[in-house]
């Protein structure tokens, strides 16, 4: 694979994050434990750019979900994703419905004052449940 620099610019191969069983339960934990670290997700953060303190961040994270730091960061950039892709769906088909599983649970990361709705998303407790 490519060589990158880290975010301490030590240069570095990229690798694919260790290998984890992603359950919806699972990423429903890791969007939780994301919203509650808002300088991962919130431009408008004093230390949204503060890579140190981003770094810091992700490590808490991963501790208090027992995962590898590379695979909650690669799951959260792929949940992002997602959740802007599907968004910008419904901004430019408004009639459009939106099912992925975790819209609803992600619009925290929608701009300010826009409303993100979700339709035919099911009760997250049944969801848990499979």
């Amino acid at each position: 694979m490519a060589n990158h620099k880290g975010i301490d610019g030590s240069k570095r191969v990229r690798c694919a994050p260790l290998r984890v069983q992603w359950t919806k339960e699972l990423m429903f934990k890791v969007i939780d434990a994301m919203k509650e670290e808002q300088l991962l997700w919130n431009p408008k953060h004093a230390d949204f750019n503060h890579r140190s303190k981003k770094m810091a961040a992700y490590k808490r994270v991963a501790a208090q979900l027992q995962l590898p730091m590379d695979a909650v960061r690669y799951k959260w950039d792929v949940l992002k994703g997602s959740f802007h892709k599907n968004r910008r769906t419904l901004e430019n088909q408004p009639a459009s419905t939106i099912r992925w599983f975790a819209f609803k649970r992600l619009s925290f990361l929608a701009p300010a004052g826009e409303v993100c709705e979700a339709s035919d998303v099911t009760n997250i407790k049944s969801e848990l449940s499979l």
